[in-house]
This record gives C-alpha cells, structure tokens and sequence, in this order.
C-alpha cells in the first residue's frame, strides 16, 4: 500500500516503474514505517459521531504530524482526542489556531 502511494505520487516522474517499485520495496526493508492516513481520520470521527470533512481530516493529520509525542506513538486513542481537540475548538470558532501559535487569554 506504501509503496503504491509512493508510485501513484511520483506519476509521469517515473520511467521505469518496475525498477522504482524495486528500489522503493528495497528501502522499506530497511525501515519501519506507520501510516496513518486522512482516511483512519475520517474513520475515527465517523466512530466518535463526530463531522468532519477531508480538508478537516488533513488539518487533523498535519496537528499529529506535529504534536504527537515520538515515545508514545500515535494510537486510535490519540487520534480520538485529537479530533475532539478539532472539533471543540472549530465548533467554538475558535479554530483560528494553527501549529505552534499560543491562545490568548
């Protein structure tokens, strides 16, 4: 799935997409690699009877990007609190934050 992304991203890029989905299948072998995807987001909320829409999820997405905490890893639970975060704060019209701004109090 990683990889088909990866291909699908790269597009017309690619000339030999054999030889790409080789070398990319190579290099994953070597890491370890956690996806978690606009969809799991979309999914969460749906679960939580929570509304949100693909430019939400992408916003949620770019939120745990930033603020997870490494040793702790992103969990279905994170991801949970992070939606209701979203939605507090757009739902109060107070979603004018973003990445690394402060509250005014």
């Amino acid at each position: 799935m990683l990889r088909d992304g990866i291909l699908d991203a790269l597009g017309d890029l690619i000339i030999d997409s054999e030889k790409a989905a080789e070398l990319i299948d190579e290099f994953l072998s070597y890491v370890v690699v956690d996806i978690w995807h606009t969809d799991d987001i979309l999914l969460c909320a749906a679960d939580n009877d929570i509304i949100i829409n693909e430019k939400e999820a992408k916003e949620i997405v770019n939120n745990i990007r930033h603020r997870h905490n490494a040793e702790e890893g992103i969990t279905w639970d994170y991801i949970g609190a992070e939606i209701d975060y979203y939605a507090e704060l757009r739902d109060n019209d107070k979603y004018a934050l973003r990445v690394g701004e402060k509250e005014e109090v």
